[in-house]
This record gives structure tokens, C-alpha cells and sequence, in this order.
């Protein structure tokens, strides 16, 4: 096994990060995407970040800025706000399967 102790969910998640950043790199990314899904992929890995069903992370410029809640849309509009939502905002966990 590629990842090791980690939940079927984390493991399916970090290779659709994966993807994502493989397009992102080869599409382009305007909006300063890559440093948030490389991030991801190692807390993904390291197990500081699972996946909680019906929790969200918000994340900002490669950081994570929240832990896990559940998602708001007006806590999203003003997160997104806050951290210069138009370029390097992300809500992970909304459509994770």
C-alpha cells in the first residue's frame, strides 16, 4: 500500500489532489492554487488533516486558516473576503467523496 495507515477516504482524496495538481500545473494556475493542494496532500499524508463527512477546512495562500466546522455560506463569503478570496482561497471537504 502506497500510504500506510491512512483512511481509504485520505488515500482517494490525496490522489484526486494529485490530479488536480497535475492539471493546475499544466492548465495554468491563476489563481495561486498549487501551494494550497501541495498542502493538502502532505497533511492529508501526515494525518494532521482527515476526512470528516460534513466538516470543512478553509484555506488561504497555503495555509490552513480554520479546522474542521461545519460549512456556512456566510462564514465562507467572509473568510473569502478576509484572505483575498479571488486568488489562493479554498474549501476543502464541501464535495469530497
Amino acid at each position: 500500500m502506497q500510504y500506510p495507515g491512512l483512511s481509504w477516504e485520505a488515500v482517494k482524496r490525496i490522489e484526486q489532489l494529485e490530479s488536480i495538481g497535475r492539471w493546475l500545473e499544466k492548465e495554468g494556475d491563476c489563481h495561486t492554487l498549487i501551494p494550497i493542494v501541495l498542502e493538502l496532500i502532505k497533511q492529508y499524508k501526515s494525518k494532521e488533516l482527515e476526512v470528516h463527512p460534513g466538516l470543512v477546512t478553509y484555506w488561504s495562500d497555503g495555509k490552513r486558516i480554520t479546522e474542521p466546522r461545519p460549512y456556512d455560506r456566510i462564514e465562507c463569503l467572509q473568510l473569502s473576503k478576509d484572505h483575498n478570496g479571488h486568488r489562493a482561497f479554498w474549501v476543502e471537504g464541501v464535495c469530497s467523496t
